[in-house]
């Protein structure tokens, strides 16, 4: 009956014959420290996405990966904005080498204190630095661009209005008679004088005969 390696154990899971996890923790002196990197990893990148990161490298590079996981891990505890690159240009490595010695011993991992923050490092602030990046514009940016449009404005063409005579009226649909309204007009004219006016108005209907 196989046993299964350390790693595997701290996690729950079965453990094959082309395990992952086993040849990862060789370099790892006793098993005890090898279940608390193990578990310290999975904590830290999960536990799908520690195995997923070390199965995409070559078989004979996954040592090498598991062990640089878990000390920009570590480094990433004791410094969370430089990790440890920044431990290591700002000449504070072994800050990074004790997180991995408590990691792999049980205890906790505390972090740098300010005053020995990568941040304090010069160089590595310049480093980081985007500011000195060129703003200076590609010739393949003129032709991304878009030239906006004006908002289409429909022509609006001006109607005039003329008013229509009196002597205009005609139509054979038109409801009073031409001559009745010219009648009308001429007795109008007659009362000038602000008297009352009757008018007599007729259909102008076709006659039945």
């Amino acid at each position: 009956m196989r046993m299964s390696c350390n790693g595997c154990r701290v996690l729950r899971k079965g453990c094959t014959h082309g395990c992952t996890i086993r040849p990862c923790l060789r370099w790892i002196p006793n098993s005890q420290s090898q279940a608390n990197a193990t578990l310290f990893l999975a904590k830290f990148y999960g536990r799908a996405g520690l195995i997923n990161l070390i199965d995409a490298a070559p078989p004979n590079l996954r040592p090498e990966v598991f062990k640089s996981l878990l000390y920009e891990a570590c480094g990433r505890i004791v410094d969370p904005v430089h990790g440890s690159v920044g431990l290591m240009c700002s000449g504070n490595w072994h800050l990074c080498v004790a997180a991995v010695d408590a990691v792999l011993s049980g205890a906790p991992v505390k972090q740098v204190p300010s005053e020995l923050s990568a941040s304090k490092c010069p160089s590595l602030k310049s480093a980081f630095d985007i500011r000195h990046v060129s703003k200076e514009k590609k010739s393949g940016d003129g032709l991304r661009k878009v030239k906006s449009r004006g908002r289409f404005k429909p022509k609006v063409e001006k109607v005039v209005y003329e008013p229509v005579s009196r002597g205009g009226i005609s139509g054979e649909g038109d409801c009073l008679s031409v001559e009745t309204v010219e009648a009308s007009l001429a007795k109008a004219d007659e009362f000038g004088d602000g008297s009352d006016l009757e008018l007599e108005l007729t259909l102008g209907l076709p006659n039945a005969n």
